[in-house]
């Protein structure tokens, strides 16, 4: 039987065959295969050999032997297969979608496996389309990535590979979920006010909000509002005219307001009296006697 060669998972099939010169000797022929690979079956009614070697089977077989034997004499040959290895992609394990709020660090560890034990520790793993600010190191497989307060909403697309050394690879995509975290608007400080009565008092508060989010949403209110003053809640402009009778001093809080958070501050505003003349009521006509 000449030498075999046979790709890992290919079945390999052939026939032993023997000629007998004796013709008394010819109804007592039998064969028979030793050292068979694991897996392999020879079937003796047929002179059939037959295997599949699995995936983990590659290497050189070269101590098979055919018998044949014919009354009681015998006859051997060694037998020869070589098995190649069939390269097998490896597989990325599945990473599930991320979820992270803004300015919190997002780790984690993508795995991958290779059916081919001669690929072990031959792994290549790389990243694309990362977030902005995020980073793969492919040495320890681990993702990172600390969002910004601006970097919120949803990324696509993220995908991680797993090669080997012959260039078969696998991938799989997540999408990572940058969550919205509110902060703080900041309303600025003013001086403390003063009019006199009867004279309009006018002035503009201002706030800010880091987030863009809440652009277009800040409402400014006040606490301690005198009577007849007012505040615009959306522009933050205040505007009062006290009357004579209100003279003194009032203490406000003003406040900003996204929905969530608010920030305040305190304004005293001082109203000085107005002196007006005095009037003398009007006097009737007198009528005196001499």
């Amino acid at each position: 039987v000449a030498a075999q060669t046979i790709d890992e998972a290919q079945e390999i099939r052939f026939v032993v065959t023997g000629t007998e010169l004796d013709q008394e000797d010819l109804n007592q022929i039998s064969f028979r295969m030793e050292n068979l690979p694991p897996g392999a079956a020879f079937d003796a009614a047929t002179h059939t050999f037959n295997w599949t070697p699995t995936y983990d089977q590659s290497g050189l077989y070269n101590n098979l032997r055919a018998v044949m034997t014919a009354g009681k004499l015998s006859d051997t040959t060694t037998i020869s297969i070589q098995v190649n290895h069939v390269n097998r992609p490896p597989v990325l394990a599945q990473v599930p979608d991320q979820t992270i709020a803004e300015n919190q660090l997002l780790s984690f560890t993508v795995s991958g496996s290779d059916p081919d034990v001669e690929d072990a520790g031959k792994l290549a793993y790389t990243a694309d389309n990362l977030p902005e600010g995020a980073s793969f190191d492919p040495a320890t497989r681990t993702f990172s990535w600390t969002p910004s307060f601006e970097q919120s909403g949803l990324y696509p697309g993220v995908t991680f590979t797993v090669t080997d050394p012959s260039g078969l690879s696998d991938s799989k995509q997540i999408q990572i979920t940058g969550t919205h975290v509110n902060r703080t608007p900041d309303l600025l400080a003013i001086d403390n006010q003063q009019c006199a009565e009867n004279s309009l008092l006018t002035f503009q508060l201002s706030a800010t909000d880091p987030d863009a989010e809440d652009a277009g949403r800040l409402v400014f209110s006040a606490t301690g509002l005198p009577e007849g003053a007012s505040l615009n809640p959306e522009s933050g402009l205040f505007e009062w005219i006290p009357t004579f009778d209100q003279s003194g001093e009032y203490s406000l809080t003003f406040s900003i307001s996204d929905g969530e958070y608010s920030d305040q501050i305190p304004v005293t505003i001082s109203v000085a009296h107005v002196n007006r003349p005095p009037v003398l009521d009007a006097v009737a006509p007198q009528t005196v006697a001499e």
